[in-house]
């Protein structure tokens, strides 16, 4: 008899256009009425189910896709299967297959794209409690510059060529959806911010999840060359070295502004102990 699993494999490799023969899993099921036209309705069924699911994701992405939208979610499903029992984990090879797939004027849709995927993540993924300063400080004053720091669980940290917080404030942000304020107006506005600049200006900027709020806070380059620092094995002493050693320097106004840029992630939670 045949185990489980391998049925299961089979089938799935059916579903997804792998074996066009359904008489090699008809042999294992003891059906008469098994054939292609109910294997063909579990691969439509599961192909629907897998595109919406990337629709979802991808709301904004696929709005300005418009009349392509169907074509590209398709043909991304079709050349990348599902490997997760988990539809919220498929989708974070689909920026950088619209990237290679959309013609130049276009390409800046698959910045968005990558945008909805990690917001997705961030929301789906896990929460971080407020930091309680006063209880840390405490903690700080006993064990002085030994205390070991860390960062937000699932926090992303990304740096590009658009300005990532301004687009953030042209979209409305409810729960996970992101949606345009007006079709028009905002889409017009969404390609002149998503095009890449002319002076090569990078933004840098920090996303994470904070008593169940998504947090996007723009940084500064020292604030995100701090954060990229911090791994949770070096205590204050240890940053502040490596930190020096990026900026090559040494002076008393560099340890001023470094205690100025620690302080300030510290206050905004994005630093913890």
């Amino acid at each position: 008899m045949i185990k489980l699993q391998k049925l299961q494999n089979i089938f799935y490799d059916y579903l997804l256009a792998k074996n066009d023969n359904p008489s090699e899993i008809a042999s294992y099921i003891k059906s008469n009425q098994y054939n292609e036209i109910y294997c063909h309705i579990y691969r439509q069924s599961m192909l629907e189910n897998i595109k919406s699911s990337l629709r979802n994701i991808f709301c904004l992405t696929n709005n300005l896709l418009e009349q392509d939208c169907n074509f590209y979610v398709e043909k991304f499903v079709l050349e990348n299967p599902v490997k997760t029992p988990f539809l919220i984990d498929y989708g974070n090879h689909f920026p950088d297959f619209l990237a290679n797939e959309l013609i130049k004027s276009k390409s800046y849709i698959a910045k968005l794209a990558k945008f909805e995927w990690i917001w997705h993540r961030v929301f789906f993924g896990e929460n971080n409690k407020k930091v309680n300063l006063s209880l840390t400080n405490q903690i700080i004053k006993q064990k002085q510059c030994k205390v070991i720091f860390n960062k937000p669980n699932n926090l992303y940290l990304m740096y590009t060529t658009y300005d990532l917080p301004l687009l953030h404030k042209k979209l409305i942000i409810k729960s996970k959806k992101i949606n345009i304020k007006n079709s028009q107006i905002n889409k017009n506005c969404l390609h002149k911010i998503l095009k890449k600049n002319s002076d090569n200006k990078y933004y840098y900027t920090a996303l994470w999840q904070e008593n169940y709020e998504i947090l996007l806070h723009k940084l500064s380059i020292y604030e995100y060359n701090l954060l990229l620092i911090v791994d949770g094995k070096k205590d204050y002493l240890a940053i502040c070295k490596k930190y020096f050693t990026i900026f090559k320097c040494d002076s008393d106004y560099a340890l001023q502004q470094f205690a100025s840029v620690f302080t300030c992630l510290y206050k905004l939670g994005l630093l913890k102990i």
